[in-house]
């Protein structure tokens, strides 16, 4: 379960849904009292797989593995609580061609994952990635569908997405984003407070779960075939136990954080059996001490709410070097276990605007490589932030 999105104006369920996943945070992997830690280990990957693997470093077995292709995420406009509350709320195409041009030209980055809930954003931001020279991920991310409104807005991403396939050959679909959480019919629930209230009863949702999304997916791939005709995949939560079998490539946004930091190189390896190309469509962390540990769970860890704005939980430091650490361990790890291609989440947190106030200080639970300003910066004039180290470092992967 991630945590990674927020925005400043919330509503009355988010601040429910901050407190409830405070306390059921990793409740399904974390051991309980006088549990060993190989329990848990074996419980985890039970749920992924019929095979459970031994604890030797993967990176002792493989060895001459190419790098990855490096990737980042870009964002067009995310709306789990609705348009008003976008994680992107202008959208300048002039922006966004200029923010291509320095993906592809200063972060050397050849692939990028363009996200957002409008698949017309989306196919503008592909159309100027295609130009800079970059493959595209057409990844469209819905929220509160029920899985038939999900095929119809597929279908009519894959047309859009079709249209940029026509114009670079590589441009790949990913058919959604951890469905099960951002999404009706999957999980109890109408909305996400309540679907998130089901990892409290981890085995008794997750069959049901599994099993609605491999019919989900019987039902939309051939769907989205007919008019899409690239490599299509599936951003998957670590969580979702998914049939690859109907996809061209693995992909999963995994973020290693402390739940998963004594065997994130076997959930790589349980990824690597199905004799595709393995993606990871979304790691990353933000700029804090600490941060490394809490992985893809930041926002509402790192943020409080008051009144109707989110603000600095007392003791967050910044730091930079935590996301430019991170990124060389995770990079290493990638390449040693052969996965295909990498993304950074995310280029920026439009919405993290940084303050000299540090308790409003959003940038303090930003992903991004870059820190958002609200004014022009200094390195790219025009542009409304500055990169923070991690940037230099993952031009330099």
């Amino acid at each position: 379960m991630t945590s990674r999105y927020g925005n400043v104006i919330v509503d009355t369920k988010i601040r429910q849904l901050q407190k409830l996943l405070t306390t059921i945070l990793f409740c399904f992997i974390t051991p309980q009292p006088g549990q060993q830690q190989r329990k848990t280990e074996t419980f985890l990957f039970s749920r992924y797989s019929k095979t459970i693997y031994d604890k030797t470093s993967i990176s002792e077995k493989y060895t001459n593995m190419m790098t990855p292709h490096k990737g980042i995420n870009y964002d067009t406009g995310f709306e789990p609580y609705g348009p008003a509350n976008s994680s992107r709320k202008t959208f300048d195409i002039e922006v966004v061609r200029r923010e291509m041009q320095i993906i592809a030209f200063d972060l050397h980055c050849t692939h990028i994952r363009i996200t957002g809930a409008d698949p017309d954003r989306i196919a503008i931001a592909a159309r100027q990635a295609v130009e800079a020279g970059m493959i595209v991920w057409f990844s469209p991310f819905p929220c509160n569908l029920s899985p038939h409104e999900l095929v119809s807005y597929f279908v009519n991403c894959a047309r859009k997405a079709e249209e940029i396939h026509k114009i670079s050959a590589g441009t790949v679909f990913v058919l959604g984003c951890e469905l099960s959480l951002f999404n009706s019919g999957f999980l109890p629930g109408s909305h996400l407070l309540e679907r998130s209230q089901a990892f409290a009863e981890f085995d008794k949702w997750q069959p049901a779960m599994n099993k609605t999304l491999k019919e989900f997916f019987a039902k939309a791939v051939p769907e989205i075939r007919q008019y899409f005709h690239g490599n299509i995949t599936y951003a998957a939560g670590e969580w979702e136990d998914i049939d690859w079998s109907f996809f061209d490539i693995v992909s999963v946004d995994l973020y290693r954080a402390k739940h998963n930091l004594a065997y994130y190189e076997l959930q790589l390896k349980n990824y690597m059996v199905h004799n595709k190309p393995v993606a990871i469509t979304e790691f990353g962390c933000c700029a804090l001490y600490g941060a490394a540990k809490l992985g893809g769970n930041a926002t509402f860890t790192v943020l409080s709410i008051q009144g109707d704005i989110l603000v600095v939980n007392e003791g967050w430091q910044y730091s930079e070097e935590e996301q430019v650490n991170y990124l060389k361990e995770l990079f290493s790890i990638f390449t040693a276990t052969g996965v295909r291609v990498a993304f950074w989440f995310t280029f920026a947190d439009y919405e993290k605007l940084y303050s000299d106030d540090k308790s409003h200080n959003l940038d303090m639970a930003s992903y991004g490589v870059v820190q958002m300003l609200g004014q022009s910066g200094k390195t790219y004039p025009g542009m409304q932030w500055e990169p923070r180290k991690v940037f230099w470092e993952i031009s330099q992967v």
